[in-house]
């Protein structure tokens, strides 16, 4: 019997299995023969204290490893935890991570890990809020003291704007079919020339 390789430190049930029948083989009346532990551990490469171990577990009936569900390093916070504290985080103090973890007590690392497993999730508004009274008279305000209109100017404009009215425009055939809709390309597409801007081109 050929022993099976493994990737892993941990050995699994088949392999285990494959150990316990072939220490069966070497029962007589019951009991083990002297080195049927040693030749075992040396023929799956395992020490002799694993073989004695998993021999001592199936006289029990449980070759389960005990490890499972109990590796690896415990969390510090469960996800109701986190999200119960970050929720007590006024919405203007969770625009960054870093402004979450100063405001919540919380590490940026285990931010980021939440954020990336989805127990936080990123949310963006383009709603804006409208302005107020006191906003709009500021504004007002400031531009009406930047503002430096003439008379003439505006004479100027409207002449320049009677002009224009009085040209019949003509639309070119090309320009007449553009659209100024927005529109999606499938990957590896190449672009209309008409909706080409040399400055984003590559």
């Amino acid at each position: 019997m050929n022993p099976i390789p493994r990737g892993t430190r941990e050995l699994s049930e088949e392999l285990k299995i494959d150990v316990v029948k072939l220490l069966q083989m070497s029962l007589k009346d019951g009991i083990l023969t002297r080195g049927a532990m040693l030749s075992t551990a040396t023929l799956f490469q395992v020490s002799r204290a694993t073989v004695r171990k998993i021999w001592r577990n199936i006289n029990c009936g449980n070759l389960k490893s005990k490890k499972a569900g109990r590796v690896g390093r415990k969390p510090r916070y469960t996800a109701e935890e986190i999200k119960a504290v970050v929720q007590d985080v006024h919405e203007e103090q969770r625009s960054t991570i870093r402004n979450i973890a100063e405001s919540s007590g919380l590490s940026l690392a285990i931010v980021s890990r939440n954020l990336k497993n989805g127990t936080i999730e990123r949310h963006t508004t383009r709603l804006k809020p409208l302005l107020t009274e006191t906003n709009k008279l500021q504004l007002l305000t400031f531009r009406g003291a930047h503002a430096n209109i003439r008379r003439e100017d505006v004479m100027e404009l409207a002449n320049v704007v009677g002009a224009a009215e009085a040209v019949p425009t003509q639309i070119p055939a090309r320009a007449a079919d553009f659209s100024p809709r927005p529109f999606s390309l499938l990957r590896a597409t190449a672009v209309p020339a008409l909706y080409k801007n040399p400055t984003f081109l590559t």
